[in-house]
């Protein structure tokens, strides 16, 4: 059979079937009808007929079948029968390929998707790459300038240690150079100290010597203090005053001015101990103020005011009594008020 123009032919796979479908017919047509018979099923369906019907599929019509050539004898009686065959392998063929390009489809769109997929996370991929490339450099660079940080205030320590090491040094040959200037001028310190000693020993030995008749009036007893109606008396008796006497002290009884000043190097390995002169007699009975002081004069507590307190008395230099002290302390006395 010769195609005419416009036709089409089935593919491979179509032919094969349409081929395989006609002679199976062909065998079952020829064992149900035509047996027994004279002629074999080659009469009933030629092979070269056979093959145009599977390989042309532009035969649809009994027509179409009577153009054949060679002419197929059973055209008329068995041709509609061969093209619904025919037809139902047309029908099996286009359903075969709408599935498969169905199937394509969906495996062009399953690769198309993973490719997409593989590109999304090469992308994720490069992102996270990039993210921790600049997480590391900014970890490189934080730890670089903590170190920095670090040298730079361990140079500022360095120096502020050196700053004060030399500042102590100075410090230490400044007292050093004070040091031997005092030593050096020892000499005419201690000479004058020495000079003044004596004259000192002297002018308090005779100021002594004078309140001699002043001291001894305190030898009369002294009275009681006066008690008002009003006041309760107490549960304890009355104590008894003591008469309380001083002896006289006469410029023969005083020792001799022994007094060395010490030498400036004494002051560097000793504290002077603070002198406390007794208390000044003149404020015995001056009661304006209510200061308490135990006197040795009674045998109970008395209220004595502006009585002289350590650090008022304790004005000493170089173991050395000032005179303004030593005149508040032995020319300020007053005899005794009573009541």
């Amino acid at each position: 059979m010769q195609p005419s123009r416009g036709s089409k032919y089935r593919n491979k796979e179509a032919r094969q079937n349409a081929r395989t479908r006609l002679e199976k017919w062909r065998r079952q047509t020829f064992a149900e009808t035509y047996t027994p018979s004279p002629f074999t099923s080659q009469i009933l369906l030629p092979n070269s007929t056979l093959t145009s019907l599977a390989s042309n599929a532009s035969i649809t019509t009994v027509d179409d079948l009577t153009r054949l050539r060679p002419p197929w004898a059973f055209a008329s009686i068995h041709g509609q029968e061969v093209l619904d065959l025919l037809q139902q392998v047309d029908q099996y063929d286009q359903q075969q390929r709408l599935e498969k390009q169905t199937k394509d489809r969906a495996e062009k769109k399953r690769r198309t998707e993973a490719r997409r997929a593989e590109k999304k996370r090469e992308a994720q991929r490069q992102r996270e790459e990039q993210r921790a490339q600049k997480l590391a450099q900014q970890q490189e660079a934080a730890a670089r300038h903590a170190a920095e940080r670090e040298a730079r205030q361990r140079e500022h320590t360095t120096r502020i240690q050196l700053q004060e090491i030399q500042s102590r040094h100075a410090k230490m040959q400044k007292e050093a150079a004070k040091e031997l200037r005092r030593v050096q001028q020892g000499d005419a310190y201690t000479t004058h100290l020495l000079a003044s000693s004596s004259a000192w020993n002297a002018r308090i030995a005779q100021e002594i010597s004078s309140l001699a008749s002043p001291i001894a009036s305190l030898a009369s007893p002294i009275p009681p203090l006066p008690r008002t109606a009003t006041e309760p008396t107490p549960p304890f008796p009355t104590p008894h005053y003591q008469p309380y006497a001083i002896s006289s002290p006469t410029p023969s009884r005083l020792s001799q001015p022994t007094f060395i000043p010490p030498t400036p190097t004494y002051y560097q390995t000793h504290t002077p101990t603070p002198y406390h002169p007794p208390i000044p007699p003149s404020t015995y009975y001056q009661l304006d103020t209510p200061t308490i002081q135990s006197l040795r004069h009674f045998s109970m507590p008395y209220p004595t005011p502006n009585t002289p307190t350590p650090k008022e008395t304790s004005r000493v230099a170089d173991n050395h009594i000032s005179p303004s002290l030593m005149h508040e302390t032995f020319f300020a006395y007053e005899p005794p008020h009573f009541f």
